[in-house]
């Protein structure tokens, strides 16, 4: 795992909030915030150049849950294209955030560097979802 991963998670954790919907936050406390951004963090951490990374895990915190992230280059209308997809085989979606995270990758798809003045770095859509087992 990168070294970087922990700079990730504070990374994601610290802006996991940003432009959540009303509601989206609801049961969704330190810990629980804790647990997603090192979820999406051990996901982010290695992506090969120009694929999405997709994981997928089940979870119980008082319910059984699935949580979904995505990793990919930013653009146009993708949490839109993942919900609509989840939405096409009936899961209810509970969560989505959605911060966007400027990040430095080796050719290898590693992770090197997080944030706005890291050197070469290009802005990643990091998904996180919450739905039904």
């Amino acid at each position: 795992m990168p070294k970087n991963i922990s700079a990730l998670k504070q990374a994601f954790e610290a802006r996991l909030l940003d432009g959540a919907l009303p509601g989206e936050l609801e049961g969704f406390g330190e810990e629980e915030r804790k647990a997603a951004a090192a979820f999406v963090a051990e996901a982010a951490a290695e992506r090969p150049p120009g694929t999405a990374k997709v994981v997928l895990e089940s979870y119980e915190d008082e319910r059984r849950r699935m949580r979904l992230t995505v990793i990919n280059d930013d653009m146009p209308f993708l949490v839109d294209s993942i919900s609509g997809a989840l939405a096409a085989h009936d899961i209810a979606i509970h969560r989505i955030l959605h911060p966007v995270l400027k990040v430095t990758r080796n050719e290898a798809g590693q992770l090197i560097d997080i944030g706005p003045d890291a050197a070469g770095a290009r802005p990643e859509s990091m998904v996180f979802i919450e739905t039904e087992r």
